[in-house]
């Protein structure tokens, strides 16, 4: 900063020599305080480009280090990229064999039905056939024998009735005289 110095800038006499001395030392420090800042700053720049150097040369490293890394891993993932998709073919066969071999079975099954069925059916026809068979032997000799005590009671049923009208008859005779003689 300027100052007076005992008199006024560009005013004459002694007081401006002080001045111009003033400012001549001023500039001589501002100069030398560029410099060294100048220096300082020179110096600064030189230590951050070796620094940026190094860093550089580290950062090189380290992306050469990471390229190599990532080239390995894009090779490993085309590896696996291979594995599955052979795995997935692999998957989709067996898939494919198992539907067939399912289509397979059921063809095989619907072919043994149809050709046991006939013989179910006719193996329960005869079944049947046998049943009723034996159901109608039954109820034949149930009726039979049904018949027979049905005729051997009626039998009974019709000489008791004869008994009777015979007993009847005779008492009926016996019951008319007992009328007549009794009212006549």
């Amino acid at each position: 900063m300027l100052t007076d110095m005992g008199g006024r800038i560009g005013q004459g006499g002694s007081g401006g020599n002080a001045t111009l001395g003033a400012i001549a030392a001023l500039r001589e420090d501002v100069l030398a305080s560029a410099k060294e800042s100048a220096t300082k700053i020179v110096g600064s720049i030189g230590a951050a480009r070796a620094e940026s150097s190094s860093g550089l040369s580290g950062l090189n490293v380290v992306l050469s280090e990471v390229k190599l890394d990532t080239t390995k891993s894009v090779e490993a993932l085309r590896g696996l990229e291979r594995v599955a998709v052979q795995t997935a073919d692999g998957v989709e066969e067996a898939k494919r064999r198992v539907e067939l071999s399912g289509q397979q079975t059921l063809f095989q099954i619907r072919s043994s039905i149809k050709d046991n069925a006939d013989y179910v059916n006719e193996t329960v026809s005869e079944r049947f056939e046998q049943m009723a068979a034996h159901i109608l032997l039954n109820q034949t000799t149930t009726l039979r024998n049904m018949s027979a005590v049905l005729e051997a009671e009626i039998s009974q049923v019709q000489i008791s009735i004869l008994f009777f009208q015979c007993k009847f008859n005779r008492y009926e005779k016996i019951f008319f005289r007992y009328i007549i003689s009794y009212f006549f």
